[in-house]
């Protein structure tokens, strides 16, 4: 049949395994069913920057963790400053009067990506949570919500200063000392990575480094010295601001001609910034006798650490090792660091702390730019490339599904038990084993386990590909878009589960950058050859 991209017995694998929202549900049961209770770190992804159902489901998802499993916090694919504001309206510690109000910080391009309507609609929801958790102001319980992100080079620096200005004024001059380094390449980062990078000019890496430790010097006692818990988030906050700008530092110092790849050193850096977020979490429980540890180091032991969700794009979070991202251009991200650094602890499977998830979908329509810096539009996405995951899917036919791509260990869900036992008759049949009371045992049809191992495998053998996947960030380009957006992978490797929505629509912004927002759904580049002159 033409345009298919395989034979109906793969998809047939895929309708069998597809797990699809259950009458009067969402798919958010299913999912949360598959995700194994050990898990420390919930990943889930997007595949674009600017789709409303990848960030709804997510938000469903989250609030799922948050509720049923005793999540601590989200760690989110943004700045850390721009992000902290969120994370203190969410927790009742700042003036902000609204999640509009408290995303006010995000002000820099993409805007859209979290001054939208499914982010404000997140943040309202973990506020009024948080409001009703039992003992007031600051509490171990209330969830946060942290960026990992390491473009803010300047006002991360503005932000540790102005930190140790009201709790260390010595320690201030220090730090300031040394970030008077950046200045003589003023406010934009990019001078910075060109001089050092194309001109040879010195670079602030020492003194990056420098400032850092003087932060972490005496943190336990600025933090035992502020306002109760809060004490210790405003110092863990300046941690992470000082960190992000020597992470910054070596990012754009590498981005002309450096020795090191600047996706894997912010990769890297996100995933230092979600273990400093778990340890920082687990040690704010362990002081709140929330969990049992040593009470002079805040530590305790691994099974009962903090427990993050993060969000970020599928090309951070699905494990580049099974793309060609990581086998032909040596790049790492945080899904492969995630799962080398947590995953092989109690598990035979090498994942069981870490469950990350992806999204994909075949058209509709995405928030997104022509350029970098330009307005966001509401773009046109076109059908699923043949050859790929996003046309495969569209192929099985249903609207919205997840597919689990992971075996349980263990043997999956459930004993198989139920007194069944088989035994051998003369004639070569069966006969089920009668107990002592005189009734047969039931004798099952097939044994559970073993049939969602078939179906496993079944599965995992459709989609061992590679095919190619496609990756929508801020900027979408569909003239170009094998070359810009798409590239091999082996989805089962790469993801714990899939989520396919076959259409989706852009994110909402709050207030649309483009004139023409509302009526702009195809991008110039999928127009007509012919356009406006249709001949």
């Amino acid at each position: 049949m033409p345009g298919r991209t395989r034979d109906e017995g793969v998809l047939q694998a895929i309708r069998r395994a597809a797990m699809v929202p259950r009458p009067g549900q969402t798919l958010v049961r299913s999912i949360l069913d598959t995700i194994p209770s050990e898990s420390k770190f919930v990943l889930i992804g997007e595949a674009s920057h600017g789709t409303d159902e990848f960030y709804r489901l997510r938000g469903d998802i989250t609030r799922a963790l948050i509720t049923e499993r005793g999540f601590n916090a989200i760690a989110v694919e943004a700045d850390f400053p721009d992000a902290f504001r969120a994370n203190l309206y969410v927790r009742g510690l700042n003036n902000d009067t609204s999640p509009e109000e408290a995303l006010g910080d995000f002000i820099r391009f993409p805007t859209w990506m979290w001054r939208n309507t499914a982010v404000r609609d997140f943040l309202s929801w973990l506020r009024q949570h948080n409001d009703k958790i039992a003992g007031g102001g600051v509490d171990a319980d209330k969830v946060g919500f942290y960026g990992v992100d390491v473009y803010s080079m300047h006002s991360s620096a503005a932000r540790v200063v102005e930190y140790l200005n009201r709790v260390d004024p010595e320690a201030a001059k220090r730090v300031q000392q040394r970030y008077e380094c950046f200045d003589r390449y003023g406010e934009d980062a990019h001078l910075y990575a060109r001089a050092t990078g194309l001109y040879g000019a010195p670079s602030c890496a020492n003194d990056a480094l420098s400032a850092l430790s003087e932060v972490l010097r005496s943190a336990g006692a600025r933090a035992q010295a502020g306002d109760g818990e809060m004490g210790w988030e405003q110092q863990f906050a300046a941690e992470c601001n000082a960190a992000c700008v020597s992470g910054a530092e070596a990012y754009y110092r590498n981005m002309f001609f450096g020795e090191e790849l600047t996706w894997n050193l912010r990769d890297t850096h996100f995933a230092d910034t979600v273990a400093r977020i778990q340890n920082h979490l687990t040690s704010r429980m362990v002081r709140a006798g929330r969990i049992g540890g040593d009470s002079k180091s805040d530590t305790a032991s691994a099974s009962a650490a903090a427990k993050v969700v993060v969000w970020a794009h599928n090309s951070h979070l699905g494990d580049a090792s099974a793309t060609d991202m990581g086998k032909m251009r040596g790049e790492i991200n945080l899904g492969q660091l995630m799962r080398q650094r947590y995953g092989a602890a109690g598990s035979s499977d090498g994942h069981s702390k870490v469950f990350n998830i992806g999204f994909s979908c075949n058209s509709g329509t995405v928030a997104a730019a022509d350029e970098w810096d330009s307005p966001g539009q509401k773009k046109h996405v076109r059908p699923g490339m043949p050859g790929s995951y996003e046309a495969l899917f569209h192929e099985v036919g249903l609207p919205a599904f997840a597919l689990k791509l992971r075996a349980e260990s263990g043997g999956g869900r459930g004993g198989g038990g139920g007194g069944s036992k088989r035994i051998k008759t003369s004639d070569g049949g069966e006969r089920a084993e009668e107990n002592k009371e005189g009734e047969d045992f039931a004798v099952p049809e097939k044994d559970q386990n073993q049939e969602e191992k078939e179906v496993q495998e079944q599965l995992c053998a459709a989609l061992a590909g590679p095919l190619l996947e496609r990756a929508i960030g801020v900027i979408y380009r569909p003239r170009t878009e094998r070359q810009s957006h798409y590239f091999y992978a082996e989805l089962p490797k790469q993801f714990d589960l899939m989520i396919h929505i076959d259409k989706t629509h852009a994110v909402k912004p709050l207030e649309p950058s483009h004139p023409s927002w509302e009526k702009e759904h195809l991008a110039k580049e999928d127009l007509p050859e012919t356009y406006p002159f249709a001949v």
